[in-house]
């Protein structure tokens, strides 16, 4: 790789208004409105200080909320493709109408700002400001109304959440895969197919909740068979574990404290009294035997 480094910003006196850079031992002419995007693969880069006070840090790394929206909106439009055009139409919607609110505030307060004399006494802006009051109701109006609507859309199309949910989860077992071997890199657009392909060949089911259940179980396998297919064999059955892990989680039927108690067993337990009786189990896991039968967790 090779670095330069801007020692400085300079203005020939010979020739003004020119500006330019040292980069290594060459001028080069500068334009104050060039600017520069670095693009890093890196999940979370870890730049020095001066870095972030120079330059602006933006992470477009997909979160697990965002990812949930993104594949709801990729349920709801195979399953209820009206519905998620109504929600997409009328968030644009909403979107003209805040704008033409705020236009309608700069028109009134720039009509206001240069007008001459009594105010009453202009017929022109009395009319305009009636005007502006009347299409500002009428927006209002409508923004209200959208509202009411968009909270009955979200609604429906809260009951294919759950699907939505496991999915971005299962997305990120697999993101987190790249931890145990480099080689293991999993993309979005790669993952959206087999999102796709659960949701064409599961059976189709007019109940949501029944729906979603067909769907997830037809997803789960496709996750499981694809993640499988670019690993090697002795990490199929930690991806497996990773997954139902993940699952467990979700759906709150392990708790965290019981999965570290698992993970690295517990460095609070105080050392036991009691004699062990087996002779090949560690002293160790001894205790933490006992520190379990205390029904601690």
């Amino acid at each position: 790789m090779i670095q330069y480094s801007i020692r400085a910003l300079k203005k020939q006196s010979e020739t003004p208004g020119r500006n330019f850079i040292v980069l290594g031992d060459k001028e080069v002419d500068y334009d104050p409105n060039f600017q520069l995007y670095l693009i890093c693969k890196l999940a979370n880069p870890k730049f020095p200080p001066a870095i972030f006070a120079k330059s602006l840090i933006i992470n477009f790394t997909v979160t697990l909320k965002g990812l949930e929206e993104q594949l709801l909106s990729v349920l709801v439009a195979f399953e209820r493709k009206e519905l998620e055009e109504k929600r997409e139409s009328l968030v644009k919607e909403t979107s003209r109408n805040k704008q033409l609110l705020k236009d309608l505030e700069n028109s009134l307060l720039h009509e206001l700002a240069y007008s001459r004399g009594n105010i009453l006494d202009n017929v022109e802006l009395v009319k305009t400001l009636e005007d502006t009051k009347t299409k500002a109701s009428q927006v209002f109006e409508e923004l209200q109304l959208a509202q009411v609507t968009s909270q009955e859309i979200e609604k429906l199309r809260n009951s294919y959440r759950g699907g939505s949910a496991i999915g971005a989860i299962y997305f990120f077992v697999l993101y987190d895969l790249a931890a145990i071997n480099p080689m293991y890199q999993y993309s979005l657009s790669a993952y959206l197919r087999v999102f796709h392909f659960a949701l064409s060949r599961s059976k189709p089911d007019p109940n949501p909740e029944r729906r979603i259940k067909l769907f997830l179980e037809k997803l789960t396998f496709s996750v499981y068979v694809y993640g499988c297919t670019g690993i090697f064999e002795k990490h199929k059955l930690l991806f497996a574990f990773q997954l139902s892990l993940r699952l467990a989680q979700h759906e709150e039927t392990i708790r965290q404290s019981e999965l570290e108690f698992f993970l690295k067993g517990s460095v609070m337990v105080k050392k036991t009294l009691e004699y062990c009786p087996f002779p090949w189990l560690p002293t160790e896991n001894w205790e933490n035997i006992r520190f379990l039968a205390g029904g601690v967790l």
